[in-house]
């Protein structure tokens, strides 16, 4: 019975991630690889809309070094999709929701 409990807790987990990320409000970035990026805080998760596709990736439990890495990566000169690529996307798994049940 104990897996039981652990499968609905984790699929409750699961859901709560994935509404958190219908609800995070995403802005349009400047990036070859990466069309919109948002945060939602209760999770520390980075949504992530990507340029070939219209599905929008959460990635939860960024630590503070990953969290200031994203915002100095926002900046003008730095690379947004590689730094998504290479620290977030490399180190994190993902939750998705298609862009109609997401936030825009």
């Amino acid at each position: 019975m104990a897996w039981r409990n652990k499968a609905m807790s984790i699929d409750t987990h699961r859901e709560a991630l994935v509404s958190t990320l219908r609800r995070t409000r995403l802005v349009p970035v400047t990036s070859r690889a990466v069309r919109k990026l948002g945060y939602a805080p209760k999770y520390r998760m980075a949504a992530v809309q990507y340029n070939t596709s219209d599905t929008v990736y959460g990635y939860p439990g960024l630590d503070d070094d990953e969290i200031a890495g994203l915002v100095e990566a926002m900046q003008p000169g730095a690379s947004v999709g590689e730094y998504v690529t290479k620290v977030i996307k490399a180190h994190h798994d993902h939750e998705h929701v298609r862009s109609d049940e997401a936030a825009r």
